[in-house]
């Protein structure tokens, strides 16, 4: 049977699970959050044979491109209520056929048809089940930006996110006893932080995501290596906590995200990338031209702000991990100062942007501004060994400066009419591609210097 063959039948399959939601919602009165799960459920189901039945990701891609183009246009014309009908603003049905892709082509990369199936299951069963409880038992609610979850939910997230991972594990790999429920544990915990901190249905794209990767770092590691993890993650929380919460700036779910990626950077790279971030969050925290004091809850800083301003940093993260891990390429220095950018860059940002409300903004002020965050950044700079202090700090101010020039000939002198979702995501970009460039610009640099 050819990959054609296969495509369209599961294409078919997937078409009557949209049919049984829709009629069960209009014959039988059925609960917009009940169809939508059968769908998710469903559907993720379908997907788990995904590693077994498709030799070819292009196969995948196809069937993911055109469901995600149903769900936009169904969303767009108002069709498919079973899945679109909830009242909350929720991009989880888009979400969903790109994390299918992305979490196959991990697999495929790494060789390891497996993880694919544990993180769809993750996906498909955790997410749905935590759901399901959460709407029908759930008493103790908690905010991330506008969406409400329960702690009950959680905690079936976390229970069955623990069992698929660990009888996964046991059943099909060798991996032992001990190893499988310190992998099932660590994976447990850091995906339901993921999917507790994620809003507007992102969790569908990022706990299959979390989940692949956690298995690709830990498949392999010791049950000492393992037993490390879990201090260094409830260290890098609570040192979060109180180095944060001080300042009441930063809400809860942006505490939370800090300390995440703070301990991910530590995991993936070393505890001096950890640097710029503490800096950041330091001077964000404990001074008022950057982020204004809210005694408000509601106010503070969240995931949101704090997802757009990490993803830059995260991205340069991941790449660099790849080139130092998989390519075997010795130049983790090389994108420290594209790391660093990330950081200043947004800092400026949030102090022209601040200043731009009282009339006081201008050019000649962002300059100045650039020259200080990135003079009080360059203290990090030392903790990279023979490396060219002076070079990279220039760097850093034309990187910085530049895409302040970027961002805000974009946006324009009519600041106030922007919304802050395009401020955050038109900044983010911005970031992404000039940090690119600044990387790659750093690497043929240190070829033409022969470092």
């Amino acid at each position: 049977m050819t990959e054609i063959v296969r495509s369209l039948i599961i294409a078919a399959i997937f078409l009557v699970i949209f049919v049984i939601a829709e009629l069960w919602r209009t014959l039988f009165h059925g609960k917009v959050e009940h169809t939508r799960k059968f769908v998710h459920f469903s559907c993720g189901l379908a997907a788990l044979t995904f590693s077994y039945i498709f030799q070819s990701h292009w196969s995948v891609l196809a069937l993911c491109i055109a469901f995600s183009l149903i769900i936009i246009i169904s969303k767009r014309r108002n069709l498919l209520q079973s899945i679109h009908g909830v009242e909350r603003i929720t991009q989880g049905g888009i979400y969903h056929p790109i994390a299918i892709y992305l979490t196959f082509l991990l697999s495929l990369y790494m060789n390891q048809p497996l993880f694919y199936v544990i993180a769809i299951l993750v996906l498909s069963v955790s997410d749905a089940f935590a759901a399901l409880v959460g709407v029908s038992y759930g008493v103790n609610f908690y905010k991330v930006e506008k969406d409400l979850k329960s702690w009950e939910g959680s905690i079936i997230f976390f229970l069955c996110t623990f069992l698929i991972v660990h009888i996964s594990l046991l059943l099909f790999t060798e991996t032992g006893r001990v190893e499988s429920v310190l992998i099932g544990l660590y994976a447990a915990i850091m995906v339901t932080i993921v999917e507790a901190i994620s809003f507007r249905g992102t969790d569908n794209l990022f706990v299959p995501l979390v989940t692949i990767y956690v298995l690709y770092l830990n498949f392999h590691a010791s049950p000492q290596q393992l037993g490390w993890q879990f201090p260094m993650l409830i260290g890098s929380i609570a040192m979060a906590a109180l180095i944060i919460k001080p300042g009441k700036k930063f809400g809860n779910s942006g505490v939370v995200t800090l300390a995440l990626f703070g301990y991910t950077v530590w995991a993936m790279i070393s505890w001096t990338w950890t640097i710029p971030l503490l800096i950041g969050i330091i001077i964000v925290s404990y001074t008022d031209f950057f982020v204004a004091q809210s005694e408000d809850k509601d106010e503070k800083y969240r995931v949101l702000p704090v997802f757009y301003m990490l993803i830059p940093a995260f991205i340069i993260i991941a790449i660099a991990n790849f080139a130092v891990d998989v390519l075997l390429m010795e130049i983790e220095h090389v994108f420290f100062v594209p790391y660093t950018i990330c950081f200043t860059s947004r800092l400026v940002m949030l102090w022209a942007l601040r200043r731009k409300r009282t009339g006081k903004w201008g050019w000649a002020n962002i300059f100045v501004r650039t020259l200080v965050i990135t003079a009080v950044f360059s203290c990090s700079l030392f903790l990279i060994p023979d490396q060219n202090i002076l070079l990279m700090t220039l760097m850093i101010f034309a990187g910085t400066f530049m895409i302040q020039a970027i961002f805000f000939t974009i946006a324009g002198r009519q600041f106030d009419k922007r919304s802050r979702p395009w401020l955050l995501r038109t900044a983010a970009i911005t970031t992404v591609v000039v940090t690119l460039g600044v990387a790659a610009a750093n690497y043929y640099l240190y070829q033409l210097m022969g470092l």
